[in-house]
């Protein structure tokens, strides 16, 4: 197993621990399945997400405002979320698929544009549904990687041609594009302030005087 993490957000401590084991199962050994109470805020929930590392899907109970503890449901917290995370597949993952539209496409349940599907854990008995299921949010796995490091691997040729001094205008501009998107997760949360914001522009600076040291090297 490595370090990646799918993240389930419920706020029924039994649905945790019984639909933990489930979710481990369609996602594979490839993942760590890691199940939390909602924080009580979107905000509160967008600066522990910028905080986590290996982050590649989120799985969020849509009523998470039942027990009282969240003030707002799974699909309000997937919008937020996507604002600032584009790419990491999200779903909804709901005793209560009634809540939603059922789609035309093949039984498929159409929530929120936000997330990649919204699953109904009625469907947890089903081994041809739970089949299906686990080939798509693997699949959606594999892209997200996919992307991220594409996104990685383009940020390390812009950088190192920053240090080299050979960046055109238009590679600046992607430059600041990237390190723009890169750093959302966590400055978007306004809780966080200029502390958290500082160490984004430390983190870029140490990177970049490795980078440059390595390329001296060469």
């Amino acid at each position: 197993m490595n370090n990646d993490i799918v993240l389930y957000i419920d706020e029924e401590e039994q649905a945790r621990d019984t639909f933990s084991v489930t979710l481990q199962d369609w996602f594979g050994e490839d993942v760590k399945v890691e199940a939390i109470e909602p924080l009580n805020t979107i905000e509160a929930m967008i600066e522990y997400l910028g905080e986590k590392k290996n982050l590649v899907s989120l799985v969020l109970d849509q009523r998470l405002n039942l027990s009282g503890t969240a003030r707002y449901e799974g699909a309000d917290l997937a919008d937020s979320c996507r604002s600032i995370l584009p790419h990491l597949p999200i779903y909804i993952f709901t005793n209560h698929p009634e809540d939603f539209i059922e789609g035309d496409n093949m039984g498929e349940i159409l929530g929120p544009g936000t997330v990649e599907y919204v699953l109904s854990k009625n469907d947890t008995a089903d081994a041809e549904k739970q089949d299906k299921i686990s080939m798509r949010v693997r699949r959606h796995i594999s892209q997200f990687n996919n992307i991220s490091r594409s996104i990685d691997n383009r940020l390390h040729e812009l950088l190192e041609k920053k240090v080299k001094g050979t960046l055109d205008p238009g590679e600046e501009n992607e430059l600041d594009k990237i390190n723009h998107f890169r750093s959302r997760p966590i400055v978007s949360a306004e809780a966080l302030g200029t502390a958290s914001l500082k160490k984004i522009l430390d983190a870029n600076e140490i990177l970049l005087t490795k980078l440059e040291k390595r390329i001296k090297s060469i």
